[in-house]
């Protein structure tokens, strides 16, 4: 993102807490943040670091690449 969108971008890696509270403060209901806090718990554990073929199967089209979907959006990114 920080070469495509021309500025530093940075992640902070937060707690679990830290992260379910920051999301709530920003109006996420209660409810989905448990399900997002849960969602970065297990990318935290490492249980999505395999690539798999879902998507390009659901798809029938080769999924596109995140450098590809911060290019077509860099405008939402600014």
């Amino acid at each position: 993102m920080t070469a495509i969108l021309g500025r530093k971008i940075t992640y902070s890696k937060p707690s679990l807490l830290r992260f379910r509270a920051t999301i709530i403060k920003r109006g996420t209901p209660k409810a989905f943040a448990n399900v997002m806090t849960m969602l970065y718990f297990i990318t935290q554990m490492g249980n999505a670091k395999q690539i798999t073929p879902t998507a390009q199967e659901l798809l029938h089209r080769e999924a596109t690449s995140f450098d590809q979907y911060v290019k077509d959006y860099r405008e939402d990114f600014l």
